[in-house]
């Protein structure tokens, strides 16, 4: 494969290196070098090594995973390394999925080969929060919307949406599926204020008087599946109202 150096001339005419681009990838419409990230990786204390690759979800998005091969006996959780890397770097450039490795595989030349670094298998990460099966309905009905978009294997009651790797593209498509399923409006930022399935759960079952009507609510999904990457963002972080369309 012909690798290509990124550069740009400088003021008084010199050239100047700033990247390379088989290892620029772009992520929610924000251009990403893999090995920036792994140079926020490799300065974490809990990280002996490290490599960056992008894999393609099942809906086409592209996503970061990181392979780690720990400083320590014990492996940092990802809920640490997330926290670590919010520090350090912008939340498009943090991985949505972290694996834990003995050792990085490595080409002739002695240098990490990434092409071998296998796809991420879907199982749910070690988290601070212990592992705890939904119960109620309720919890059962949003674990497996979260689970089949997150492309998780199960979720727990009290997992963040973040430290599962949650970005505002998935949670426009968890809220839509939840109102369908609930019949019932939610806001976007409900990922901040209940980031959990227990949360969530609780809110729902709290606010059943909210149902609204089936034209109400196909305008609502209507409207949400036809957001853009920027307009999903600024509804997450509660930047920007969402006003659901008029008649």
């Amino acid at each position: 494969m012909i690798k290509r150096n990124l550069g740009r001339m400088r003021p008084d005419g010199c050239p100047e290196l700033v990247g390379r681009k088989d290892f620029q990838v772009k992520i929610r419409g924000f251009r990403v070098e893999t090995e920036a990230v792994e140079s926020a990786l490799h300065s974490l204390e809990s990280v002996k090594d490290a490599a960056v690759k992008a894999f393609d979800h099942l809906s086409g998005e592209k996503y970061l995973a990181a392979y780690i091969v720990p400083a320590l006996h014990s492996a940092p959780t990802v809920s640490a390394l997330r926290k670590a890397l919010s520090e350090k770097l912008p939340e498009y450039m943090i991985p949505s999925v972290f694996v834990m490795v003995e050792k990085l595989p490595l080409t002739s030349t002695g240098k990490t080969d990434r092409s071998a670094l296998p796809e991420p298998s879907g199982i749910r990460p070690a988290l601070d929060a212990p592992f705890v099966p939904p119960s109620s309905e309720e919890e059962k009905q949003i674990a497996e919307i979260w689970a089949e978009i997150l492309e998780l294997d199960q979720v727990g009651i009290h997992d963040s949406f973040f430290d599962l790797g949650g970005n505002s593209i998935q949670s426009m498509r968890i809220v839509s599926r939840i109102c369908r399923v609930f019949h019932t409006d939610l806001p976007m930022r409900i990922f901040f204020d209940f980031p959990t399935v227990a949360g969530l759960a609780a809110y729902i079952t709290e606010n059943r008087d909210s149902s609204i009507s089936d034209t109400e609510l196909e305008k609502l999904v209507a409207d949400l599946e036809f957001l853009s990457d920027e307009e999903a963002e600024q509804l997450l972080d509660g930047s920007t109202p969402f006003l659901m369309a008029g008649p």
